[in-house]
């Protein structure tokens, strides 16, 4: 059963900004987490969005928004295999262990969705909740995530068509 499904997009140029001021990103990142996204260069920018993106829907699947949640005890960590994790620390985990309830997010899948099927963030996001993809995704995302990306794109594509939703 979802519970709780949190979507946010972030502006990348944004976060270009964020880095010009000091102290800035180390408030709402997690050192280790500002580590991983610093590190990936030229597309750190990216990450950090990416990054910020999941916390805010993070804070969307609780139902409450972050507030009291202080941004930096969420973690958004990859794992060996790449795919993206939270943890949570202090304020973050007694506003889940508050909430009672499983929280679900997909912030990540959203734009690769968008991008493949050629259509814009909010079309996206509308089409999987309609036709059963986000359900799909959560129910089996621990074989979803080992698999090829474009696979596992496809795979969601094919149960949304399944559910009537046809793209041109």
């Amino acid at each position: 059963m979802i519970t709780g499904i949190g979507v946010d997009i972030v502006n990348v140029p944004r976060m270009k900004r964020w880095r010009q001021i000091p102290g800035l990103l180390e408030r709402y990142f997690h050192p280790h987490e500002l580590s991983a996204a610093l590190s990936r260069a030229a597309a750190a920018d990216l990450s950090l969005a990416a990054r910020f993106a999941a916390k805010e829907a993070f804070g969307k699947a609780l139902g409450t928004g972050l507030e009291g949640i202080v941004l930096k005890d969420i973690m958004v960590a990859n794992r060996h295999n790449g795919r993206p994790e939270i943890e949570v620390f202090g304020t973050a985990r007694r506003a889940l262990e508050k909430s009672g309830d499983k929280v679900s997010f997909i912030s990540f899948i959203i734009p690769e969705f968008a991008v493949a099927f050629r259509m814009n963030m909010p079309e996206a996001y509308r089409y999987l909740v309609r036709y059963g993809g986000f359900e799909f995704l959560l129910k089996h995302w621990w074989a979803l995530h080992t698999d090829n990306k474009y696979w596992a794109l496809l795979d969601i594509y094919d149960i949304c068509r399944k559910n009537g939703g046809y793209l041109r």
